[in-house]
């Protein structure tokens, strides 16, 4: 993607998760699903995404953004 940059990853066991941002701002989080290798774009946040951090157990992971949001999502359905 041109003109975009990756200013947060996570990584663990089956799954890989970066904030891409065009031109500084992004309101989405890429997960890629290391076992299948689909990705997804996952939407919810309405400012930057800041943070990230998975479950132990992998059925889930959290990000946060400047907008105040704290986000559960399911890595099973990738739905919040």
């Amino acid at each position: 993607i041109a003109n975009s940059y990756i200013t947060c990853k996570s990584f663990v066991g089956s799954f890989y998760l970066n904030f891409m941002y065009d031109k500084g701002e992004s309101k989405f989080a890429y997960i890629l699903d290391l076992n299948t290798f689909k990705d997804y774009k996952l939407e919810g946040h309405t400012e930057r995404i800041r943070t990230s951090i998975f479950s132990n157990d992998e059925k889930y992971f959290i990000t946060g953004g400047t907008d105040n949001l704290v986000i559960l999502w399911d890595t099973k359905t990738m739905q919040k």
